[in-house]
């Protein structure tokens, strides 16, 4: 058979892929990592996909494949660490958990090491699987600042998303290596302006949905001017002594351009913000709240959770 003017041979499309063959996927993480899926300990457990094990305010324990058939409406709230409940002594005693309301759980999608976009993108991703959410909590600000000061921590600059996965293998060398301040600072600067377009997003979601969505600016031992018990200053003392870059996170003018930084946003599109600092201010110095620079205790959660609950007046 003749070949027609133009077609092309088997050979010459096979020819044509091979620059497609040999184009490699490259793994960049900046939507999310996730905890280690059903995880069991006598302090924190994990669900079959690797969020914190939870419960409604009954006890009843939660389930992600089923709670929109067990509720008409649910809480969110979403945040790295903290959220999650790094620091308290169970399940039960995590904010998301105190933050219940009968008949209307609050759904921990805390993950460890999460930016303001990984937040977004875990929200994005299982908002379909939820009861309609009634309000959205995004306890956020200090990742950013731990993000861009980790050692072995990736930022890219394209996406402006950060990822800590790596850091989790971080040898107790690599965080006891002096900080670069300048390489530090830029990254923030990077990792703020992603957090500000983060909630012009945010603010389309609040919009689309019918969401009351607040951004909660984390407590941070430094960013508080909470008088510290014995307990608190020997952890932080610690802290400091193992990672360079502690005192550089907890100081005031990290505060004050993360705090800026997310107040200017949240402003801007419409979004309540409120800095739970202050809170923590005038709280009894007797009391441990801070398990090290942002952790927080169970009576540390627990007044976090009170006093949000006095700004909602619930």
């Amino acid at each position: 058979m003749r070949r027609l003017r133009g077609a092309t041979t088997k050979s010459s499309v096979t020819a044509q892929s091979t620059g497609y063959a040999t184009l490699k996927l490259v793994e960049r993480p900046f939507l999310s990592s996730i905890q280690q899926p059903n995880f069991r300990s006598t302090e924190v457990n994990t669900d079959h996909v690797g969020f914190r094990m939870q419960y409604d305010r009954g006890g009843v324990r939660l389930d992600l494949a089923t709670i929109a058939t067990q509720y008409d409406t649910c809480d969110v709230l979403l945040g790295g660490s903290v959220a999650f409940g790094i620091g308290v002594s169970s399940d039960t005693a995590t904010l998301a958990a105190q933050l219940a309301d009968p008949g209307v759980p609050c759904v921990n999608l805390g993950i460890r090491g999460a930016t303001s976009q990984q937040e977004l993108a875990a929200f994005l991703a299982l908002e379909s699987s939820l009861p309609k959410v009634r309000r959205v909590i995004l306890l956020t600000g200090v990742n950013e600042c731990i993000l861009a000061a980790h050692p072995v921590a990736e930022v890219f600059d394209v996406f402006g998303g950060g990822f800590l996965s790596q850091a989790r293998s971080a040898r107790h060398t690599d965080l006891e290596r002096p900080l670069d301040e300048e390489i530090a600072s830029d990254r923030l600067e990077l990792l703020l302006k992603r957090a500000a377009g983060n909630l012009r997003t945010w603010g389309r979601l609040r919009r689309a949905f019918g969401l009351d969505l607040t951004v909660v600016i984390q407590p941070v031992a430094g960013w508080t001017r909470k008088q510290l018990s014995r307990a608190e200053r020997s952890a932080l003392s610690e802290e400091r002594r193992h990672i360079q870059s502690a005192e550089w996170v907890s100081g005031t003018p990290r505060y004050q351009a993360v705090a800026g930084a997310l107040r200017s946003a949240a402003a801007d599109n419409e979004i309540a913000c409120v800095d739970s600092n202050p809170w923590f201010d005038h709280a009894p110095s007797d009391q441990t709240f801070f398990t090290d620079v942002c952790h927080l205790t169970d009576q540390g959660t627990g007044y976090l959770a009170g006093r949000l609950r006095e700004y909602w007046c619930l």
